[in-house]
């Protein structure tokens, strides 16, 4: 197959509408001030600030300098906003989609349309996320709870030279306050809507001459939960998380930087629970309900296999009989050495992460044993990284790096269908993945102030695995559908248990070559237009999973060529700030995720389907109107199709259809008025506001699977002394009760599917004291 996409017309629009927006900007492009730069360790206010600083492309710049879409957050404007975990990150970030898979402890990133729609740890997101430029390579890692955060940067569209492997769609920086020199620190502390109490504090300075710390910590204790079993007569929502993080840093001389760091946490709580939805007729339990097809929850008239449904039309409400728990352990640390040479400097970061997981849900929303489901996973991830990067000493910049990572998992994954299938199935898998990358970037001034933006990396990775899928049912137990319908063999002494249905032992290795290209163009004062394209890569693998068939077949790496073209600068002495872009994708071996029959068993598996495409337009602005007034806007339209459906798995040809989770608009407003109380005091009022129109759970399009738009409002109230360390606010989150869903899935061992929600309106109330 030709590797160079053709450029279709859409792209050649796109360009146009950049040039008319250039001519617009060299038309009102206001002359900007000189800036004062704030210090590194400074957390930036998007709003208040005179610059926002990003390390987006692996060194400190402005953010309207750097020729990628980027939406960035300060760690006080997530705290203005209520933003303590990744899952919150979407609500704010327009054409950024984060949602729970299976629990909200299993996290699913969506970038302008571009996911993988996965429940299971071992297939790799295709949002890199990055804290304190390590990289978190599973989607289980990613719902940790946020804390002393600086800054979070959420970069659009493949970023494959500077970050890899396994960033088609992009990648989220987090990055955390670091050690200074200067006493500081801060306690905050909330408490809302059932009995949720979280706290959170940090504290640093110098230890010796050179020589400083910074230990942060959190923890959330959450009593009860907005979701009922009636089997059991209990709420479900009970949260125990606690986490620590102690830092080092050490300058031995003025040239050389040495930052070490340590981590640690742990969960202690109850899983999301997901609402039945019956699927199958009363009389003919074999054959799937009109309503259903209709895209209409019909409880009584639809039913699952068992002859369940749910008897009243309560969302937050089930009948569960299988536990409902979360419990994850987590450490890491990390080393960063950083040595500015006379002409150029050398970084070097080594990174070390464990994460341990058990994850029990009831996964038919019945009080039968149709599909209790728990996930055992460990992983044990080790990565480096080297670049070297030039100084101000050179007429072009430049970077040069090398990666390596290894990482490791296994586990097992049981599913009880003891009501359903007579059985008991396990599938206890192992893969190792030793990663080898080598990268080069560079931006070159050509005339003027034009430059040419450039980058290759060449990556190499080799897996192997090792995977089996077994009945631990007794041997002989009475109509075991896996032993009758030939799914599974027989041990040689059938009086031994369990039985082996399949096993999968084997290796393979990708290879890749990501790359970009662009021009940027400085304008007068802060405007910056850009025009690029870029070719990322996601590793390829196998489903760690029940894998029966062509379920066990492994996937191949996908593709993403991207062309975009933006501009962004501000007007008006920087009260005005602005960003936009229009952009096409044109995706390859797309791996999505879908069902395969496998006997009585409708598998998940993640496989390749063909082709896909996305265009659309994004922007966000930042009007400081007043001394006391702040309005942020920003949005993006997405538009997405498959093209291609090839697949040998499902049946069920997708072209045509609409990704998964890819709403066409998500909108995102706030309203911030600050108003004095005397000359001592003032108050602070935020309402914020996001949109999601209609979207799909998943590829196949089925109108039950979708979700009509929704919008979700927020406010805060505060109260402080003018310039004083302390804060006072009372807040409310989905101010107007919306009720909605963020995931639905089809358990069709079971003869049901089921919904999740999200969270109620909640409210309380927070106190925060800053030294």
């Amino acid at each position: 197959m030709n590797d160079r996409p053709h450029i279709g017309q859409r792209y050649i629009r796109l360009f146009g509408l950049t040039v008319s927006l250039v001519a617009l900007a060299l038309g009102q492009q206001a002359q900007a001030q000189k800036v004062t730069q704030p210090a590194a360790d400074q957390a930036v206010n998007a709003a208040d600030a005179d610059e926002i600083l990003v390390t987006a492309q692996r060194r400190t710049q402005n953010i309207l300098d750097v020729p990628i879409a980027i939406t960035a957050f300060s760690g006080n404007q997530l705290n203005e906003l209520g933003v303590r975990d990744a899952r919150q990150l979407g609500a704010i970030t327009p054409g950024l989609m984060v949602k729970p898979s299976l629990s909200d402890q299993n996290l699913v990133f969506t970038i302008r349309g571009v996911g993988i729609n996965s429940f299971f740890a071992a297939n790799n997101p295709s949002t890199s996320v990055y804290v304190n430029q390590v990289p978190l390579s599973f989607s289980p890692m990613l719902a940790f709870q946020m804390f002393d955060i600086e800054r979070i940067e959420v970069l659009k569209g493949p970023q494959g030279t500077l970050y890899g492997r396994n960033t088609t769609s992009g990648a989220v920086n987090f990055i955390t306050r670091k050690p200074s020199a200067d006493w500081n620190g801060f306690l905050q502390g909330d408490y809302g809507r059932y009995d949720d109490l979280r706290l959170e504090g940090a504290v640093g300075g110098p230890v010796a001459p050179g020589l400083n710390f910074r230990l942060a910590a959190t923890t959330r204790q959450r009593g009860t939960g907005w979701q009922f079993n009636r089997v059991t007569g209990k709420h479900i929502g009970e949260q125990h998380y606690t986490a620590g993080r102690f830092q080092l840093g050490w300058e031995p001389s003025d040239n050389l930087n040495i930052l070490l760091e340590a981590h640690g946490g742990r969960t202690r709580g109850d899983s999301l629970e997901y609402e039945h939805v019956g699927v199958r007729q009363p009389a003919a339990r074999t054959a799937t309900c009109a309503p259903f097809l209709a895209g209409h929850r019909a409880e009584g008239q639809c039913v699952a296999l068992s002859g369940y449904f749910d008897p009243d039309n309560d969302p937050y409400a089930g009948d569960y009989n299988d536990p409902n728990s979360i419990h994850t352990d987590t450490y890491g640390a990390s080393a960063t050495v950083e040595w500015n040479l006379p002409t150029m400097t050398l970084t070097a970061i080594g990174g070390h992460e464990y994460f341990k997981r058990r994850l029990e849900f009831d996964g038919d929303g019945s009080p039968f044993a149709a599909s209790g489901n728990r996930f055992d996973d460990k992983i044990k991830s080790t990565s480096t990284e080297v670049r070297l990067s030039s100084n101000k000493e050179w007429s072009f910049e430049w970077i040069l790096g090398a990666t390596y990572s290894h990482d490791d998992i296994g586990g097992d994954f049981l599913s009880d269908a003891t009501s359903a299938l007579n059985s008991i199935v396990s599938a206890p898998y192992e893969q190792k993945t030793d990663a080898y990358a080598a990268y080069a970037n560079v931006i070159v001034p050509l005339v003027g102030r034009l430059k040419l933006n450039g980058g290759l990396r060449y990556t190499h990775e080799k897996r192997s695995f090792l995977n089996v899928t077994r009945d631990l049912a007794p041997y002989g137990t009475a109509a075991s559908q896996l032993l009758a319908r030939g799914i599974c063999r027989p041990q040689s002494d059938p009086s031994v248990a369990p039985v082996i249905c399949s096993s999968q032992t084997g290796s393979f290795s990708n290879s890749d070559l990501s790359w970009t290209a662009g021009l940027d163009y400085k304008l007068e004062g802060d405007g910056l237009v850009y025009a690029k394209v870029s070719k990322g890569f996601k590793s390829g693998g196998i489903n760690a999973a029940i894998n029966f068939g062509a379920s066990g077949t492994p996937f191949k790496p996908e593709t993403l060529y991207a062309y975009e073209t933006g501009l962004k600068g501000s007007f008006l002495d920087r009260r005005l700030r602005y960003s936009t872009a229009v952009y096409y994708y044109d995706w390859r071996d797309m791996q999505v995720f879908t069902l395969t029959q496998q006997g009585p068993l409708s598998v998940r598996v993640l496989t390749n389907a063909g082709q896909g495409e996305a265009y659309g337009a994004e922007g966000d602005l930042t009007y400081l109107a007043s001394d006391f007034l702040t309005l942020t806007f920003g949005g993006n339209y997405n538009h997405t199709k498959i093209k291609k459906y090839v697949t040998t798995v499902a049946a069920q040809d997708a072209t045509g259809n609409q990704f998964a989770n890819s709403p066409k608009w998500t909108l995102f407003g706030l309203v911030k008025q600050q108003i004095p109380l005397g000359d001592d005091y003032r108050a602070t009022v935020t309402v914020d506001a996001n949109y999601r129109s209609s979207q799909f759970f998943e590829i196949a399009n089925r109108p039950i699977f979708r979700e009509p738009g929704y919008a979700l409002v927020n406010a805060r109230l505060a109260f402080a002394p003018t310039g004083g360390a302390w804060e006072i606010a009372f807040w409310a989150k989905n101010l107007f009760d919306k009720r909605y869903r963020v995931d639905m899935i089809e358990v069709t061992a079971a003869g049901a599917a089921l919904n999740a929600y999200g969270e109620p309106r909640t409210y309380g109330a927070s106190a925060r004291y800053t030294f």
